[in-house]
């Protein structure tokens, strides 16, 4: 086999390689029903405007995990948090705070492993896609209970 052809298959085997780890990601993102956000560190007293991190990620809910894809191609998932705080709500943000997720983006503060907490900014059509299983941290403004009939 001249050299020409050796290079030629590894090539064809090496683009078959990244097709097929690209349709597994592909399916793992379905699977997962993951979301576009941004992370960034906690508003405090001493720190007004929290840094967003640069890139745009996809993250999803695993149970009571929070994965976030991460990685070359962000081809792997890890996880960052475990848990809501018990009086966190969903709180609107200003668009130009943080980039690339529309009009009307919102943020949730949650509480990882080690104990350490960080945000989570997303688009306002996932806001009760990002508190996951935590539904009671769901929105600040909650609608009115439905009233019975002649009551």
């Amino acid at each position: 086999m001249t050299p020409v052809w050796a290079a030629v298959w590894a090539a064809a085997g090496a683009v078959l390689v990244l097709v097929a780890v690209w349709a597994d990601a592909h399916a793992r993102a379905r699977r997962l029903a993951l979301f576009r956000c941004r992370i960034g560190p906690p508003v405090s007293r001493w720190r007004r405007r929290s840094r967003w991190r640069v890139g745009r990620r996809r993250a999803g809910w695993a149970g009571d995990a929070l994965l976030v894809t991460s990685g070359f191609g962000r081809l792997f998932l890890t996880p960052v948090a475990s848990g809501v705080p018990r009086a966190a709500t969903v709180q609107p943000l200003e668009p130009r705070r943080v980039r690339r997720l529309g009009p009307s983006p919102v943020v949730v503060q949650l509480t990882a492993d080690d104990g350490s907490s960080l945000e989570i900014a997303v688009p306002g059509d996932c806001a009760e896609a990002v508190v996951g299983p935590f539904l009671a941290a769901a929105r600040s403004e909650q609608p009115r209970a439905p009233r019975e009939r002649g009551a």
